[in-house]
């Protein structure tokens, strides 16, 4: 595994953290650097916490080894073996990936075009029979009603832990 990692040095940042996150460069993945997509990387960084992004900023960007990451910080290399897999496990989160792959702007775009497939229509269709059902009593509500329910789980912003509950529930 250590090997894979050492590849991984070769190549440039951040293409090498994105391909350590995803297991390998995808099709999804943006084929230009856009200062979008640089962007959606510095917050997914940003979502980290400190330690664990010295250590990945160290690990990719200046591809430093464990061992003199790990003298600067004052653990041993293995513990620095593990805060830089907790780190990219955090970096995995559905949210991070899309920060990480699609930009700030493209995150955007793709949280509104679940808002309106999932949540426009389902809130839409209980708006509209919430109003057949009151319309005939004279209770008039302008707009349109959303319940909680409604909404996609991706825009909650949830914990990891409650996000893959959710998703398996």
């Amino acid at each position: 595994m250590e090997k894979e990692k050492f590849d991984l040095l070769n190549i440039e940042y951040p293409k090498n953290l994105l391909c350590a996150v995803r297991g390998s460069l995808e099709a999804d993945e943006p084929t230009e650097l856009t200062e979008d997509v640089l962007a959606g990387i510095q917050y997914a960084l940003s979502t980290l916490k400190d330690r664990e992004r010295f250590v990945i900023v160290e690990r990719y960007r200046e591809k430093r080894t464990l061992r003199s990451i790990g003298e600067d910080i004052g653990v041993k290399t293995e513990r620095v073996r593990q805060i830089v897999n907790k780190a990219e496990r955090n970096l995995r989160h559905p949210r991070n990936i899309a920060f990480m792959t699609k930009g700030v702007i493209g995150y955007i775009k793709r949280v509104n075009a679940i808002e309106y497939e999932r949540g426009y229509k389902r809130g839409y269709d209980e708006g509209y029979e919430q109003g057949m059902k009151d319309a005939p009593n004279g209770v008039v509500k302008a707009g349109m009603s959303v319940t909680l329910s409604s909404l996609p789980i991706e825009v909650l912003d949830l914990s990891i832990r409650a996000f893959n509950a959710m998703k398996r529930a």
